[in-house]
């Protein structure tokens, strides 16, 4: 589970902005990547990726991407393909070349997806480290949502393709859920409304990002020892519990021991002033209930 960290960071208001954007697999936590595009003023770089996962019919409707017989495919037709540590490699080379002495901060629309897919992929190819170059993520959608006072109701308005259709000219649109086109569009829109200092000012550091996935990893993985409370507790709650390594086992064995009254207390503790689990009675009730109908 330890994987080799980047070494630490601060935010850099001279850094380059370089807009990026992914299309995967699907939209499930272990998604893939198929195609990664990204542009820095007139250059840009694009390139679609052989996932080792079927896509999910969901993103095909969207993309337009699918695998055929072992190839990737756009709307039926084989694109060519690399593997991911290719892409990756290519990626780096990439914004490398954009400069001889700043570093990047890349910026994404509704970001944390992307970043989780990213830097899951940069874990799997153990790659964390050779990305440093990069100094941090900004999410496009939380500036605009500073920017723009007057908030309609219903969804579609903070879409890039919403966004782009009420501010942007005509000719300025592009293949939406194409990567490359997605990214053309974001930097258009970030120069209508002028916010570049803003981006850099929500930045997240390259570190505390890759902290943060592979902390939501660890416990990700500690669920497993939870499994057989799924359905009993909400994913919420199952998480909390991995986060203090708390596993079913453990919970099994205090309620045998101590009953009720052991998985109150245990719920209830506060670590740093906050409550570590719930205090929330139905929660407590629905636990002690399923060991007394389970033992």
């Amino acid at each position: 589970m330890e994987i080799d960290m980047p070494e630490k960071s601060n935010a850099d208001a001279k850094s380059l902005l370089v807009y990026f954007d992914l299309e995967t697999t699907g939209l499930d936590t272990n998604a893939q990547i198929v195609q990664i595009a990204a542009k820095c003023g007139r250059y840009e770089y694009s390139v679609y990726v052989n996932p080792t996962k079927e896509i999910s019919k969901s993103a095909t409707k969207v993309t337009g991407l699918s695998n055929s017989g072992g190839m990737l495919c756009l709307n039926g037709k084989a694109v060519e393909s690399v593997d991911l540590q290719e892409a990756l490699i290519a990626f780096k080379q990439f914004l490398e070349s954009l400069s001889k002495s700043k570093k990047y901060l890349l910026v994404a629309h509704n970001a944390t997806f992307d970043i989780r897919v990213f830097l899951n992929s940069l874990v799997s190819c153990n790659m964390l480290r050779d990305f440093e170059v990069v100094v941090g993520f900004s999410d496009s959608l939380k500036a605009f949502k500073k920017l723009i006072i007057e908030k309609k109701k219903g969804p579609g308005q903070f879409t890039l393709k919403g966004l782009a259709t009420k501010y942007l000219e005509p000719k300025d649109l592009e293949n939406f859920h194409d990567a490359t086109g997605d990214v053309r569009v974001l930097e258009k829109l970030v120069k209508y409304f002028t916010c570049q200092e803003l981006l850099n000012s929500l930045q997240k550091s390259y570190y505390d990002c890759c902290n943060k996935v592979h902390e939501n990893n660890k416990i990700n993985f500690k669920l497993q020892y939870l499994r057989e409370l799924k359905g009993v507790l909400s994913l919420t709650y199952l998480k909390k519990l991995a986060k203090y390594n708390i596993t079913y086992q453990q919970l099994l064995e205090l309620y045998k021991k101590e009953g009720a009254d052991g998985i109150h207390k245990l719920f209830t503790e506060k670590s740093e002033g906050k409550v570590k689990i719930t205090k929330d009675i139905k929660v407590l009730n629905t636990l002690v209930h399923f060991f007394q109908t389970d033992l």
